[in-house]
């Protein structure tokens, strides 16, 4: 499936959507289109109102105003059959799972349908067909508390789609699984997403998630939408402070230990700046430290490099050391940013005792 959205039909408009509880403002004018087909990430830290979001979405929050539309609907003043074919549209899945202990994975997949008007038959077939899809035959007679973290998110993830919806709202459901199984669940996700070109919207406070899986990201502040756009332009120029810590959260995992405990904010006589350099696709060939080190004549240390594969593209991140001058700094900046090359002062690192 192509990733080109950007021309795509939008399966979801919200516009100037606001939430309180009592006199606390909770989202503030929340305004965004996800493209159908699409893996759209909705990032911000603890308290932001991201979940408050997810769950007006999912009509489980009836907002104060905005417009909420699904395939060119409106939602929020929609009643009866209209609401409830909406609703069907969509599957969430929950941080904590939620699967009923008394049932097993195949009655927990077959619990959506047992409310509709389909036969036994039916569910029967339905059934078997997500449990194929998400690798669980051999775990259909099996009762939750017998299972992994990761193999009970699969449940949920098949208990959400079995209604045939088209799309899957995920709330924060990877912060109980190890690094492991987090990668091989989003790994299924995106399968999935090809598979049945479902729309899914995932809510994080991980930008490893956002990195992994997602097409477009939307990062909320304290109810609000600071910062929106393409996960790798927001990778490679985050513009709000937010969106910088929450990347550079990620980064510093990198950083070993040896050199954290030499962090300094405030450069020091002898210090070495530590420093994130981010390579675009069309710079990631030039030699570019090797340039750096003939034109000002500084000896460079490489602590760490990676490369993020991104659904239409490839950053290099590299974090390099040098040392710190007052007066050349700005000279060194300006001449990576010349060669598309994006640094990030991170700190610096005090002089070895």
């Amino acid at each position: 499936m192509s990733t080109n959205f950007r021309h795509a039909e939008k399966i979801i408009e919200i516009q100037e959507l606001s939430k309180s509880f009592g006199a606390t403002p909770i989202l503030v004018d929340i305004t965004m289109s996800i493209p159908k087909g699409s893996i759209t990430g909705i990032i911000g830290k603890s308290g932001a109102g991201k979940t408050t979001l997810l769950r007006c979405m999912n009509f489980l929050e009836k907002p104060d105003k905005g417009s909420f539309k699904i395939e060119g609907k409106e939602c929020f003043q929609a009643t009866g059959a209209t609401l409830r074919s909406l609703r069907q549209k969509m599957g969430m899945v929950f941080q904590s799972i939620n699967l009923l202990r008394n049932r097993t994975v195949e009655e927990n997949i077959a619990l959506p349908l047992e409310f509709m008007n389909i036969s036994k038959a039916e569910i029967t077939k339905k059934v078997n067909a997500a449990l194929t899809l998400l690798a669980l035959n051999e775990k259909r007679n099996v009762y939750p508390a017998n299972l992994s973290g990761g193999q009970k998110q699969r449940v949920a993830i098949a208990r959400a789609l079995i209604g045939q919806g088209n799309i899957l709202l995920c709330d924060e459901f990877t912060s109980a699984l190890d690094p492991e199984t987090t990668l091989e669940t989003l790994g299924l996700l995106g399968e999935l997403n090809k598979t049945l070109d479902v729309t899914i919207i995932i809510v994080t406070h991980d930008m490893m998630v956002i990195r992994e899986i997602c097409d477009f990201v939307y990062v909320i502040d304290k109810g609000k939408c600071i910062e929106a756009g393409r996960v790798e332009d927001i990778f490679y120029a985050p513009q709000q402070i937010v969106t910088k810590s929450l990347i550079r959260t990620s980064i510093e995992r990198d950083i070993p230990s040896v050199l954290k405990d030499r962090m300094i904010e405030v450069p020091q006589k002898g210090c070495d700046a530590l420093v994130r350099l981010i390579f675009a696709s069309d710079s990631s060939q030039n030699p570019v430290i090797s340039e750096v080190v003939r034109e000002f004549g500084i000896s460079i240390n490489i602590i760490a490099g990676s490369l993020d594969h991104f659904r239409e593209s490839t950053l290099g991140t590299l974090l390099i050391t040098f040392p710190y001058h007052k007066a050349k700094y700005p000279e060194v900046i300006a001449f990576l940013q010349k060669q598309r090359v994006q640094p990030e002062l991170l700190g610096y690192l005090k002089g070895k005792t």
